[in-house]
């Protein structure tokens, strides 16, 4: 699967390092969700949409690494 990411369709997304947001599946979609697990998964933990997340998006950053 190919990914095309123009400036028209950009997302900006703000969460706190080390604490967990949540969020529904009308601000962050399937396609951006798999994007962030498969390109920034050494900053951000990605949990998927499920029972456990109450069927939501639920992202965790996990700080900066040098």
């Amino acid at each position: 699967m190919t990914n095309y990411m123009n400036s028209t369709n950009l997302q900006i997304i703000e969460i706190t390092e080390y604490q967990n947001k949540y969020f529904s599946h009308d601000e962050i979609s399937e396609e951006y969700g798999i994007t962030l697990y498969e390109k920034y998964q050494n900053q951000v933990d990605v949990e998927f949409p499920s029972y456990k997340t109450r069927y939501q998006w639920k992202l965790t950053a996990k700080g900066w690494h040098f």
